[in-house]
């Protein structure tokens, strides 16, 4: 399958934002208007840092943010990761990040590791290490084929380790998806990930309550409605991202009413303080002017357009419930079983409506299903 019929079939008909780079969304963050003519790199080009020069072997990716090239250092014959940026904030933001986000081991956190920065030609040069392939990438491979728990356990895992080690830095990533999670060498380390694009990241002592962050599918509760902002935004896009990869689909819709009524559906309405505090309420809910609880309602479609002259895109969610991710089969062995549950179980504490009451990376790290207590409670058992 081509990978836009594989988009068509597993995301829906319009490629969704996910795909997108998020330094294509970092107006959100800085005001960048302004796009001026600069030079264009191309492939066989080389470029001059104060230390060394590199050869552009390939263009690997492209947005409105500029582009990310396969480049060697030709120093040391390194191949490395050069990212071209077009304009001068996003430049701007990203280095500020990356230079708080560089006293990380960028091996025992599963982050990304930056080497420098220089200017060439009116355009800023990030240059990272090389690493294999995305996530997205790899399930375009699998022409769809979604990942099993033991798979999906390692990339947990590394992750949350990510997360932890930004949570203790202050560091809002913002914008995990699948695009965004690479695999560092698949062919001899299966499943070992990093973090990567820190283009949209922000201190958590930045005021972002009220700003549109994070890939549709991917986005909080709290961002939809318009409440104060934490790094526990990155916890449910984790949530929904291990979903997925199981799901072979993502759990939520790439439109925003379709999103929140995914949400209402499958894990049930936020609470009325919520949704009180909400600045962005009214554009989802209406007040219930019959009885005092529910407070609110969520609107239908047809509200929803009227309001907002938006008409909401059709989305068949994949489930009803997370506990639909739990299938007993007669041939099961109880461990399958057990790992199943551990699994929805870990989703159940990402996916909590209340960002107060979501797990956060160092707890889901001691959560059954990453430490696999429960199979090796199975093993002893069985033995």
């Amino acid at each position: 399958m081509e990978e836009w019929d594989i988009w068509k079939t597993n995301f829906g008909s319009k490629k969704p934002s996910s795909a997108l780079s998020s330094s294509e969304a970092s107006s959100c963050l800085e005001d960048d208007e302004t796009k001026p003519e600069s030079y264009e790199v191309l492939k066989s080009d080389i470029l001059h840092s104060r230390t060394t020069r590199y050869l552009i072997r390939d263009i690997i990716g492209e947005g409105s943010f500029g582009k990310v090239t396969k480049a060697v250092n030709l120093n040391t014959s390194q191949e490395v990761a050069l990212k071209i940026l077009k304009t001068e904030d996003t430049a701007d933001r990203e280095i500020k990040m990356l230079d708080v986000v560089s006293i990380l081991d960028p091996v025992k956190n599963s982050v990304v590791q930056f080497f420098e920065r220089f200017d060439h030609k009116g355009q800023t040069c990030l240059v990272f290490e090389k690493l294999d392939r995305s996530l997205f990438d790899l399930f375009v491979e699998r022409e769809g084929r979604p990942l099993s728990l033991n798979e999906i356990r390692p990339v947990a895992h590394q992750l949350l380790t990510a997360f932890d080690a930004l949570k203790g830095i202050g560091v809002v990533h913002s914008d995990l998806k699948p695009d965004n999670v690479m695999l560092v060498n698949h062919s001899s380390t299966p499943f070992k990930v990093k973090l990567i694009d820190f283009g949209v990241a922000f201190k958590t002592t930045e005021k972002t309550q009220g700003m549109t962050i994070q890939a549709v599918p991917y986005r909080a509760p709290e961002v939809i409605l318009g409440l104060p902002i934490t790094e526990a935004i990155d916890m449910w896009s984790l949530g929904c991202l291990l979903g997925s990869l199981y799901c072979g689909q993502d759990l939520f819709a790439d439109c925003e009413y379709q999103l929140m009524k995914g949400i209402v559906e499958m894990l049930g309405q936020p609470a009325d303080h919520l949704l009180d505090d909400g600045h962005y309420t009214q554009i989802f809910f209406r007040e219930n002017e019959h009885w005092d609880e529910p407070r609110w309602w969520m609107k239908t479609p047809l509200e929803y357009q009227r309001q907002t002259g938006i008409e909401p895109e059709t989305w068949q969610s994949p489930l009803r419930c997370l506990d639909d991710l739990i299938i007993h089969r007669p041939e099961m062995e109880e461990a399958e079983l057990e790992d199943q549950r551990a699994f929805v179980s870990l989703l159940k504490c990402l996916l909590r409506t209340d960002h107060n009451n979501r797990i956060t990376p160092g707890k889901a790290l001691k959560h059954p299903f990453v430490e696999m207590d429960h199979l090796w409670k199975e093993l002893d058992t069985s033995s």
